[in-house]
């Protein structure tokens, strides 16, 4: 990969102040399995490259889901033209030393590859977890799903940058819903895929898998007949799931730069 990077960055023939390129390839599978009945077993296959240029202290972008030099050449003169025609408007000029040269490589530490198991042993594992969580015939659906995700980047520049990640992740969502009469209540494990760590197929039997699921159905069952939350002024202590979600909301969105220079846009891609 890094030789046709090279190859690639040295042929562009535009008249650029700094060229990126970050090339992704990610594999990544989902597994679903509700009442004991397998719903979902998918895998898919991305790749891509983004083009980022520089030229007149103002930064383009494109991107490109073909790696054929045609491909990245078309796209780093969308890049350039974009940078170019946006220069005229910049509120700061950003500077080649603003992406420095950095070489690096780092990849997921992990136990067992995440082709360990088959398809079909991960379903028998999911199908296991859903008649675990039926604790009682309260329980009324039940729900268990794993994705797992290998992403491969490599990051190169035209003052030098050669950056290698590989990571391996896996999410998991167990989840009970409880009915008695008119009152219906659902708990989880923290949420859907709250629990999606870096690592192999390790983190998928973790040694208190089997409590932690007896444990979702109990409290299914427990919340039938929970009292309401009093409403009172007190501290607030927030799962892994919602404290993600506020700094999605509180954090990541202030960030967005048409925000920051007051001009909010509704749609993806805008910023």
């Amino acid at each position: 990969m890094w030789s046709e990077l090279k190859k690639a960055i040295a042929s562009f023939n535009i008249p650029a102040d700094w060229i990126g390129i970050r090339t992704v390839k990610e594999t990544s599978t989902t597994r679903s399995v509700r009442d004991g009945l397998p719903q979902l077993n998918g895998k898919s296959f991305t790749v891509g490259a983004m083009l980022e240029v520089l030229v007149n202290g103002c930064l383009g972008y494109a991107a490109t889901n073909s790696l054929e030099l045609s491909s990245l050449q078309a796209a780093a003169e969308t890049a350039y033209k974009q940078a170019l025609a946006a220069s005229e408007w910049w509120i700061h000029p950003f500077r080649e030393s603003e992406r420095p040269k950095v070489v690096g490589e780092y990849k997921s530490p992990y136990l067992e590859p995440l082709d360990a198991l088959s398809p079909g042993e991960i379903n028998d594992l999911l199908v296991r977890i859903c008649q675990t969580l039926k604790v009682d015939d309260k329980i009324v659906q039940t729900i268990a799903s794993a994705s797992t995700i290998e992403r491969e980047s490599w990051f190169i520049s035209s003052n030098g940058s050669e950056v290698y990640q590989k990571t391996l992740s896996i999410g998991t969502h167990y989840g009970a819903t409880a009915q008695d009469g008119t009152v219906v209540q659902q708990r989880s494990n923290n949420g859907s895929y709250a629990n999606c760590y870096q690592g192999g197929l390790e983190l998928l039997e973790q040694k208190n898998l089997w409590h932690r699921v007896r444990q979702i159905g109990e409290q299914a069952v427990e919340l039938l007949t929970a009292e309401e939350c009093p409403t009172t002024r007190t501290n607030l202590v927030l799962a892994s799931d919602q404290m993600m979600l506020q700094i999605h909301e509180s954090v990541g969105h202030p960030l967005e730069i048409d925000r920051i220079l007051g001009d909010e846009r509704n749609y993806a891609g805008g910023s």
